[in-house]
């Protein structure tokens, strides 16, 4: 005990929503950030080196801009801020850190 040595545990479904979360931001052309608005719907299938998380959620655009993913839970939404709706795909491997995969698509609601 006592070395320093990082933990390693396997992520939780708050985890991979967080990690799709994040994969929107990185590949969105939007110059500000979205932020969680509410999850809908998580399914949990176990798969034969981990599992596999689907969930629904939607993200609102914040006051925040990209660079400064950090401090995005402190972010305001935008009062005129875009709703998206979203479906995200994430695999978790046993005792690996990250998701191994991650699909994410979103669209703006209606």
């Amino acid at each position: 005990m006592g070395n320093g040595a990082p933990v390693l545990r396997t992520p939780t479904s708050k985890d991979a929503l967080y990690a799709a979360i994040y994969k929107y931001n990185a590949g969105s052309s939007q110059t500000n950030l979205f932020k969680l608005l509410g999850a809908s719907c998580i399914a949990i299938k176990q798969i034969p080196q981990g599992k596999e998380y689907e969930i629904g959620f939607a993200l609102k655009q914040t006051v925040c801009t990209k660079g400064m993913e950090d401090v995005m839970q402190d972010c305001e939404y935008m009062d005129d801020g875009t709703i998206l709706i979203c479906n995200a795909i994430i695999t978790i491997s046993f005792n690996v850190p990250v998701p191994t995969k991650t699909t994410v698509s979103c669209s703006p609601q209606d």
